[in-house]
Parts: C-alpha cells; structure tokens; sequence
C-alpha cells in the first residue's frame, strides 16, 4: 500500500501489459497512463487467464472494481498466481500503478507485443530501415526502402525522452543531425501520421 512503480518505454507502446502476482480481495492497485489516470474495465483493458503457481481457489486472480484493479480470491484462500493485464490503448510511454491496500502482492514485470500484420510494403521498410554509421559522431544517414511523404523522424534517448524531430520528410533518405547530442544509446524511429513504420538504434559517440 502506498508504494508505486513507474515502468517508462524507449518507443511508444500499444496494448502492452503487466503482470501482478498473488493479489487477494485485499489487494487494491491503481494504475496511469502517461501520467493520467487510466481507469480499468472491460473496455479499457483486459486479463489474460491466471497462471497458478500452488493453492489458488477461483477462475480469476484479479477483476476490474471501481476502476482499480482488485484481487479476486478472500485472502483467507490466498492466491498463489500471476495473471497479465493488458492496457487497450495506443502511444503508452509510461504505466505507473500504485498501490491502494493489501500487503503481500507483487508486481512482476511488463510485456510488449512484437508488431505484426504489417502490409508488404511497410514489412519491406521495417527490414530494410538502415542508419549508418552507427556509432557516430555527427550525422546519421537513415535510409529504407519507399518513397514517402510528410513523414516524421524521431529521436528518443536511453529513458524514452523525445531529444529531436523531423518534420515533412520525404523520398527515402534522410539526413539526421545529432551534432549536440550527448554520448549514448538513442532510437531513431520513422512515422506517418499515427504509423509507426520502422525504428532502429543508434549510438552516439566521441
């Protein structure tokens, strides 16, 4: 109760999860997304069926009251479980969830889905999304395989801060200064509108 953990991603994340560990009817949890509160129910978010790890009466480990998250079992019968929650909502660059009550839970860590379903082409950009050198110094020459337009280079750093932007890229090649930048590990990541198309590392470098 009281104690909070905040999980930050490199590259926005859609429909990721998080996994809680032997919560009871005792066992209250917030959570937020982004920093705003984000209500769970069954259209904001759902559970994957709970794993049991010993004794662990009942169907569910967990459900959605109030908009928390509660556990399911009377902590009399325990709950010696995990079970996924997953967050139906695009752009998650933070999940922080808090805890309400309860004593003898545990979160467990997150998951992020790989992408899939990608038409040929944007499955063709993904595989082919290219920045060189890498490490560097100064520019970074991005380049993939489809002519685009009004597309947006980002660059993120090691904690999944927005350091640079590129607006109104086109064609298949792109110029990216990093002069300024300090030593580390970004993401350079390619969009169109609300589309993800392809995202690679970089190394920045003396």
């Amino acid at each position: 109760s009281g104690n909070a953990v905040t999980i930050t991603f490199v590259v926005p994340q859609s429909d990721p999860s998080f996994r809680v560990w032997g919560m009871n009817d005792d066992d209250m949890a917030s959570v937020s997304v982004n920093g705003a509160a984000y209500p769970l129910n069954g259209t904001s978010a759902s559970y994957d069926p709970k794993v049991v790890c010993g004794l662990s009466p009942g169907n569910d480990g967990v459900v959605f009251s109030g908009g928390n998250l509660v556990g399911a079992n009377n902590n009399t019968e325990g709950n010696y479980s995990y079970q996924d929650i997953i967050l139906q909502t695009n752009g998650v660059n933070t999940i922080t969830i808090t805890g309400i009550s309860g004593l003898g839970w545990g979160f467990a860590g997150v998951t992020v889905n790989c992408v899939t379903g990608l038409d040929p082409q944007q499955s063709h950009i993904a595989e082919r999304f290219l920045v060189s050198p890498n490490p560097l110094r100064s520019t970074a020459v991005i380049q993939w395989n489809m002519t685009v337009s009004n597309a947006r280079i980002d660059m993120f750093d090691h904690i999944g801060k927005l350091v640079r932007s590129e607006y109104n890229v086109s064609g298949n090649n792109f110029r990216l200064d990093c002069n300024g930048l300090p030593n580390g590990i970004y993401i350079v990541r390619l969009s169109e509108g609300n589309t993800v198309i392809a995202s690679e590392r970089l190394v920045v470098t003396d």
